[in-house]
């Protein structure tokens, strides 16, 4: 999703992106580590492993946006109902199971786009 934002923006081209879709994206970096911390366990189940935030498709597009200084202005908002996707509108996993378990502090969601930007890797998932 990240990726699709920035490098669109980046071409000048305007993005669709949902107003009405709530969601809690992790960073593929953070997905990647905590993986791993789990494998080293013996702690088996299910896990929604996703940030403690969530916020809807259209405010995280303007987040990455703002940071990386790409056109806010190609950022087409369109409702749920007019996508081609269907989805529900609230996409947003707890992890509080994850979080008692495995005592994993994870990044705020401006904290993940800040390690976007340092880094330039544009991996943040949902």
């Amino acid at each position: 999703f990240s990726d699709n934002i920035i490098i669109n923006l980046q071409k000048k081209k305007k993005i669709k992106v949902l107003t009405d879709v709530n969601f809690n994206p992790i960073l593929l970096d953070d997905l990647s580590k905590i993986i791993k911390r789990m494998i080293k366990t013996d702690h088996y189940g299910i896990y929604n492993v996703c940030s403690n935030e969530k916020l809807s498709k259209i405010n995280l597009a303007k987040k990455i946006a703002d940071k990386f200084n790409l056109p806010k202005k190609l950022i087409i908002p369109i409702k749920r109902s007019i996508s081609k996707t269907k989805r529900p509108k609230n996409m947003v996993l707890s992890n509080n199971k994850l979080k008692r378990k495995f005592k994993i502090k994870k990044n705020s969601i401006d904290n993940q786009i800040d390690l976007m930007f340092k880094t330039k890797k544009f991996n943040l998932i949902n």
